[in-house]
């Protein structure tokens, strides 16, 4: 992750101001970072540039205000301004490419284009962050940041299912922006632009016929029998051929409010220029069917000690059925869940008469102050957090230690004030190779301190 600065727009860094009410002055520092030939890039590309000047120590710019509204919050947008909206933005942000990554991200992001009198315009201002991080960005990080913003103006217009997967997957592709560009429009072409074809009637001939002497209704009689033989067998053919690939794909984002369940359909065509027509949603209670829906978003609150299957399937505008999904609900079977199991701990003692969440706690008293977490953790750096309640207030130390096998690989510590019968959340990090073994250890003078809710997560920055 990058190690983000504090940004003072009105320190020595960067200074940003309003003048007359009509125009921005940005004044961007030198740094070892932001040297001179870098900045002198910036006027190159930045939009609405109304004048800038370089100084011994800064580069000034001066742009005109400009306000607009949101454009991806709008449903009421067609589709082909949607496309014209995404095509203007591209070819806006392929002139940053000169710039450095991370200046080129701060320029390309949502909050920087407005919609205006339904044209997009790019605001013309440079934030000036992210400008020390312990790795570099990539022209990944350049695709998340379009893909963002693309999908945003997508806004799930079921007429451009193909744009959003194509964005969704975007970051997953070496592209440069001139190639997206070319890639839209062929997406355009196939899916918005219709042939027409004409044909001209021939003036008609009078032909004698070699055939006169045939008879008719035996004729239509065998081309009928062929017809529907053909047919016959096109249908057995498709029916022994049709996979899981010809059926829409099931796909659930689920969430939580209070005890009340959210689950919001994400699912798509696997073909093209199909879409989605239809949704059903069914919700069963101790296997008695008491709830039928057909919409984008359903939602149903469990009632303790009662079991729920929820069932969805979709139907495309081919008439092709996904297969069904099934997911199951318990309250009280969610009510015992703890996330201490996720964890294989050792050498620790268990409570249930405290806890933070879940049914249970770690008991860390005189005679047992530590434990260990044993997880195989390969990347580099690691995250532990967790809650600490004492019953008295006082001084306390948390340390962890990283092992792999039984080396010491990384180590890390806190001083911490604990308060009276108050959770208060901890958070440590730590740096080694390959670690499979944490020690959490506390140092602390009396009473008694419990620990709960421990998360663990780990990346290769």
């Amino acid at each position: 992750m990058a190690n983000k600065l504090s940004i003072n727009l009105n320190g020595k860094r960067q200074k940003i101001q309003t003048i007359n009410g009509n125009y921005i002055q940005n004044e961007i520092y030198y740094s070892k970072d932001l040297t001179p030939e870098v900045l002198s890039n910036i006027p190159l590309v930045l939009p609405n540039l109304a004048s800038y000047e370089f100084l011994s120590d800064r580069l000034v710019l001066k742009t005109p205000m400009i306000t607009g509204d949101s454009v991806y919050e709008d449903s009421s947008i067609s589709s082909s301004t949607r496309i014209d909206v995404i095509n203007k933005y591209l070819k806006i942000i392929e002139k940053f490419s000169v710039l450095p990554i991370f200046l080129q991200i701060n320029l390309m992001r949502l909050e920087n284009f407005y919609l205006t009198k339904g044209e997009l315009i790019h605001r013309g201002v440079l934030i000036v962050e992210d400008c020390q991080f312990n790795y570099p960005f990539t022209n990944e990080h350049v695709l998340k940041t379009i893909s963002f913003f693309t999908l945003k103006i997508i806004h799930n217009d079921p007429a451009l299912i193909n744009f959003e997967n194509y964005f969704k997957n975007l970051d997953t592709q070496k592209k440069t922006v001139l190639e997206i560009i070319e890639d839209i429009k062929k997406i355009y072409i196939r899916d918005l632009f219709h042939e027409k074809k004409f044909t001209s009637k021939a003036p008609k001939r009078k032909m004698k016929s070699k055939f006169k002497n045939i008879n008719l209704t035996f004729a239509f009689s065998i081309v009928l029998f062929v017809f529907f033989l053909i047919g016959s067998m096109f249908l057995i053919n498709k029916a022994n051929t049709d996979d899981l690939s010809d059926k829409p794909i099931i796909k659930i984002e689920e969430k939580k409010e209070n005890s009340s369940y959210i689950l919001i359909d994400k699912s798509f065509s696997s073909k093209e220029n199909t879409l989605i027509i239809f949704k059903e949603w069914n919700l069963y209670e101790d296997g008695k069917l008491i709830q039928t829906e057909n919409g984008d978003i359903f939602t149903f609150l469990p009632i303790k000690d009662k079991s729920y299957k929820v069932t969805f399937k979709v139907k495309d505008s081919n008439g092709a059925w996904s297969e069904e999904m099934i997911k199951l609900y318990s309250l009280k079977d969610e009510e015992a869940y703890d996330n201490l199991n996720n964890l294989k701990i050792s050498s620790a003692i268990f409570t249930d008469k405290e806890f933070k969440d879940g049914i249970k706690s770690i008991d860390i008293n005189a005679s047992n102050k530590d434990f260990y977490i044993n997880e195989t953790i390969l990347a580099r750096k690691v995250n532990i957090s967790f809650y600490v309640k004492s019953s008295t207030y006082q001084s306390a130390k948390i340390m962890v230690t990283g092992y792999h096998s039984s080396a010491l690989e990384a180590k890390s510590s806190k001083e911490i004030q604990l308060q009276k019968n108050t959770w208060q959340r901890i958070d440590l990090s730590m740096e080694g190779n390959d670690i499979s073994k944490i020690k959490v250890e506390l140092e602390y003078e009396d009473g008694d301190v419990f620990l709960d809710k421990i998360s663990l997560t780990s990346s290769k920055e």
